[in-house]
């Protein structure tokens, strides 16, 4: 997200506006023993589980509306792995929505915190090398 996302997806004018900073990495309430990694220093980022709940008003983690969101055409795209964003019918059962990854691990070191079609957070998450899950960049405006 900071290297090619960054460079392409902002102007430079946009990019003078997007301020770096520290990137805490808390751990998964639900499963303490996954390691969160290093905190980072970053321009664009995911969500955390924590930020979910600050940000979105998430009392009950399960059920959050306001998380959920529909892929756009650019996620649609084919994936440098060579997978595709699962974008839901209109229709479906979560009205479009697709599941994108959180920055904070799930269950284990190979799961990662994600958000379900219907805005939930799955605590447990999935295998994070699954290939049709999309991302949700998040950056911090100057001002």
């Amino acid at each position: 997200l900071n290297d090619s996302f960054y460079k392409v997806a902002f102007s430079e004018e946009d990019k003078n506006n997007i301020a770096t900073k520290l990137i805490n990495n808390n751990k998964n309430m639900r499963y303490p023993k996954a390691n969160s990694g290093n905190d980072t220093i970053d321009n664009v980022f995911l969500l955390s589980i924590d930020e979910c709940g600050t940000y979105f008003g998430a009392p009950n983690l399960a059920d959050c509306p306001k998380l959920a969101t529909r892929g756009t055409k650019y996620a649609k795209n084919t994936n440098n792995r060579g997978g595709h964003l699962t974008v839901r019918d209109k229709n479906d059962w979560a009205i479009g929505n697709s599941q994108y990854w959180l920055r904070s691990p799930g269950a284990s070191n190979s799961y990662a915190a994600s958000i379900m079609q219907i805005g939930g957070i799955d605590l447990y998450g999935n295998m994070s090398d699954l290939v049709y899950l999309g991302v949700r960049p998040a950056i911090w405006v100057k001002y």
